[in-house]
């Protein structure tokens, strides 16, 4: 089993398989026999902290916290809501008014 597959298998674990990478890219990452070169090509593909990676595990964390800083929040969505409560009416008076 090479460090690249266990990368694939710990993602699995925690219900994470599909989630990082293209399709391409787990094909690839499953051949890479070298763990320095998987923290390299994981990097190289928009995961800088992972080079930190001292196993499988650790990048899957790494993962999991990448992700996590650039989801979306209930915050974000309440916000574009309130920012279309407001909008959305100014462009259909808008729209009334010039006759469009």
């Amino acid at each position: 089993m090479t460090p690249g597959f266990n990368v694939i298998k710990e993602l699995g674990k925690h219900g994470l398989r599909g989630s990082f990478f293209s399709h391409e890219q787990y094909i690839a990452l499953s051949k890479i026999k070298d763990f320095s070169e998987v923290r390299n090509t994981i990097s190289l593909w928009g995961y800088p902290d992972v080079e930190k990676a001292k196993d499988a595990s650790e990048i899957v964390n790494i993962l999991k916290k990448t992700t996590t800083k650039e989801s979306i929040t209930s915050e974000d969505v309440e916000k574009g809501c309130l920012t279309a409560l407001i909008v959305e009416p100014f462009f259909w008076l808008l729209l009334l008014f010039t006759g469009c």
